[in-house]
């Protein structure tokens, strides 16, 4: 349902030049609606991917998947500048912004209804073992208790908010503060590196290409974290 509102939203942003939409608070509002229909992508492949991971190699598992964030980088900045050298009336060549997000919520559209075909929500499913689940259910509350989560008595006591319970886990802000710069810096390169370099005098699919290389380093990297972290007694420090 995520993706089918983002791919919808994302078609809408080019189809406001067709539909002859000039206002501003067009393109604000269906921005807005594709930030919430995207919000929902993140917890529920992190939610899907657990079942089928083991607690060993967890860390180069997320590491290869991570990648997909990457790979999806690289297969906007391609379609993106695809559909900008697409010729039709009324646009140069490398410059029809209108068809460049049509085309990317046609590609995700297509990508959304294989996943629904082919996605298995559990390994259940398949005849498959549910590897979260390996560790016994004593070690399971022991490894809790570690990382000082509270006790079912201090959580019958405790009325607060659930969303302020999970504020209070430990790590989570400092995570959460350490993925905003990640995400400054990543999108930073995304949105204005193709601008960057195509004032250096290339065309938008050849910008577009030569942007595609940060996050070629992402992916290597991303995989690379994951291997170490597995290795590492105390993951923070991959």
């Amino acid at each position: 349902l995520g993706m089918a509102g983002s791919a919808a939203t994302v078609a809408l942003i080019g189809l406001g030049f067709y539909f002859n939409i000039r206002t501003s608070y067009y393109y604000w509002i269906v921005y807005a609606v594709q930030g919430l229909f995207q919000a929902s992508g993140w917890p529920a492949v992190v939610a899907l991917t657990g079942p089928w991971l083991g607690k060993g190699k967890r860390g180069l598992a997320m590491g290869i998947w991570n990648a997909h964030t990457s790979v999806g980088n690289i297969m906007g900045n391609v379609i993106g500048g695809a559909g900008l050298s697409i010729n039709m009336s009324g646009f140069d060549c490398g410059n029809n912004w209108p068809m460049a997000f049509i085309l990317a919520g046609c590609v995700m559209t297509g990508i959304n209804l294989i996943a629904v075909i082919v996605l298995k929500s559990n390994p259940n499913s398949v005849g498959l073992d549910d590897l979260s689940a390996e560790e016994p259910e004593k070690e399971l509350h022991n490894s809790i208790d570690e990382i000082g989560m509270e006790s079912e008595d201090e959580k019958k006591k405790d009325t607060r908010p659930t969303f302020v319970r999970a504020l209070c886990t430990p790590g989570l802000i400092e995570f959460a503060i350490c993925l905003f710069f990640c995400k400054l810096v990543a999108y930073t390169f995304i949105y204005w590196g193709p601008t960057y370099v195509s004032h250096n005098g290339l065309d938008a699919t050849e910008a577009s290409s030569y942007a595609n290389f940060f996050d070629y380093g992402g992916i290597i990297g991303g995989i690379a974290a994951g291997f170490v972290s597995d290795r590492l007694m105390s993951k923070a420090w991959a």
